[in-house]
């Protein structure tokens, strides 16, 4: 377990000055997610100079609003609804959400976690990190009388199957075991009235949260020889002398979307779409009286005056509506049924799309990629003439990109990462193996003025190792295209960069596809261009305003 040292906690104050960038490094390290809308325990999110957290261990949220870096107010807020509370409050408490780690021990503990020979499906330290503490944990058992029970350790067994793991199996083979009560059992009832009268003659104890319930088991409640107990338990267990039955059952909650939108930030007239009744105008929040009790309820209006009302709590179920400046929103009518008949147009259309991203992903998987000579030294000389060193995401990056694109494999993958995180960097360190190599690689903006910053900045970087990039976008001369188009199709051009207008074009030996901004382009779009050459590599990327470095997946 963790040292105590790792279990400390701050305090936010009302006119303290905050210092955002630090205030955002130290949650990440502390184990916070970033997100756009706080809906459970350990998450934040900076929307502006406004800051939502949900401390670890609190039912509620806090929202802090701040002055430039003063803390203007601090008010808690409902995390169900999104809605402030309007009481502001002096100050409040910030537990880690995983340890209170520094910079430099959250860097070291990623590491060791990265090297573990793990089939975890992430290996982050959130799910790894309690295995890795070294100095900064301890073996609880050691100082506190502990007890291990029977089940405990038929599960030992099977952990310590395949791998040894960093806590000696022996320390707990050594501790002392829960001897099992051979009093009582716990069982499991199907029919009650059966089991109580083939327990004839024990003491029975019927527990249940109604006498309503009671009655549904058609039991009687005036039957003498039975002990009633109107409590929320569920406890189900038989011995010698008595039998303690409980008609409770445990109530599962419905598993909740995420809320996608905040209640503060509605205005009166807003459009928001309800997934089941379509597009309806936000109008405001009222407090309605249901059997005595008073709750509060979203007003959604529809066309011909028709209202509804969605318990607050249920706020996951409407989203505001969002579309291009070219459309308008059209309140839709309630009971008529043509948004659900829109639901499912589109999810038919959703399905065609996904089985051709299906079919296009296994026929990759079955053939073989380019090979690309990755260990060159002009490599390397490229690598050194940038100027500044390599964050160590950027080192990782790079080498599994290598490795894939000398493995004889068709490469897939993405590259997520902050603004000035030094993504495309890692891209022409692709390009550069790939055009070295005598292959062709083509590298899609989503808009002119991204490819043109790109074509700048890539043709000064690969001046002095002799390469030439062409450029292709709504901006270049047809009689230029048309140089460019024969260029490529022969094999003469080796590097092109531009926009939509690079979809249908021919190559001779294209090897790798470069997509920036792969997110600002639809599923149609990235299916043209998966289809330009099957044989190829592709290689996304993408900025994460959330993370704080560079994260890669496949």
């Amino acid at each position: 377990m963790p040292k105590e040292k790792c279990f400390d906690s701050f305090n936010i104050s009302f006119a303290d000055t905050l210092n955002l960038e630090e205030f955002k490094s130290k949650l990440y390290n502390w184990g916070y997610y970033f997100v756009d809308i706080v809906t459970s325990q350990s998450e934040v999110s900076i929307r502006g100079d406004i800051v939502d957290i949900c401390p670890l261990g609190s039912d509620i949220g806090y929202r802090i609003s701040l002055f430039d870096d003063e803390i203007e107010s601090i008010r808690k807020f409902d995390i169900e609804d999104q809605k402030s509370f309007k009481e502001e409050i002096e100050s409040f408490s910030i537990n880690p959400a995983f340890l209170a780690l520094d910079e430099q021990t959250f860097e070291e503990l990623n590491e060791e976690v990265q090297k573990v020979e793990s089939d975890a499906f992430i290996k982050d330290i959130h799910s790894l990190g309690f295995w890795y503490l070294n100095d900064l944990g301890e073996y609880l058992p050691q100082n506190m009388n502990t007890y291990i029970t029977t089940e405990a350790l038929d599960e030992l067994e099977e952990v310590y199957v395949f791998e040894e793991k960093r806590v000696a199996k022996e320390k707990f083979l050594q501790t002392p075991q829960v001897t099992q009560s051979r009093d009582y059992k716990e069982i499991d009832v199907a029919n009650i009235k059966e089991f109580i009268s083939f327990h004839e003659g024990k003491k029975v104890t019927i527990i249940s949260s109604t006498e309503a319930k009671i009655k549904s088991f058609d039991l009687d409640l005036y039957d003498s020889s039975i002990n009633y107990v109107i409590k929320p338990y569920i406890i189900n267990i038989v011995g010698d002398e008595q039998i303690v039955i409980s008609l409770n059952k445990e109530v599962k909650k419905r598993r909740k979307k995420r809320v996608k939108l905040v209640l503060d930030e509605l205005q009166e007239g807003d459009f928001v779409v309800h997934e089941k009744h379509g597009i309806g105008k936000y109008h405001g929040i009222e407090p309605v009286t249901v059997m005595g009790a008073k709750r509060d309820f979203v007003i959604v209006m529809y066309a011909g005056d028709d209202k509804l009302l969605l318990p607050v709590e249920n706020l996951d179920l409407i989203d505001r509506y969002v579309a291009d400046g070219s459309s308008y929103a059209v309140v839709d009518k309630l009971g008529r049924g043509s948004f659900a008949k829109l639901k499912q147009k589109v999810k038919d259309k959703l399905f065609a799309i996904a089985n051709d991203i299906i079919k296009i992903a296994a026929t990759r998987e079955l053939i073989n990629g380019i090979k690309i000579d990755t260990n060159k030294q002009v490599l390397r000389d490229f690598q050194k003439s940038s100027g500044f060193n390599y964050t160590k995401d950027q080192e990782r990056s790079i080498k599994e990109i290598f490795e894939d694109l000398s493995s004889g494999k068709v490469m897939d993958r993405l590259l997520s990462g902050d603004v000035g995180f030094g993504k495309t960097e890692v891209a022409m360190n692709a390009i550069l193996a790939t055009v070295l190599d005598g292959y062709q690689t083509v590298f899609v903006c989503p808009t002119t003025l991204l490819a043109t910053q790109h074509y700048h900045s890539i043709s000064k970087r690969f001046k002095e190792f002799g390469i030439t990039i062409a450029k292709l976008d709504s901006k270049t001369s047809t009689k230029e295209k048309n140089h460019i188009k024969k260029g490529l199709e022969s094999g003469e051009i080796k590097f092109v960069l531009g926009t939509h207008s690079l979809l249908g074009i021919k190559t001779k030996n294209l090897a790798l596809v470069v997509i920036d901004e792969e997110h600002k382009f639809g599923s149609k779009t990235k299916r043209k261009i998966k289809s330009i050459k099957r044989r190829c590599s592709y290689f996304l990327y993408e900025c994460n305003s959330n993370s704080k470095n560079i994260k890669f997946s496949t």
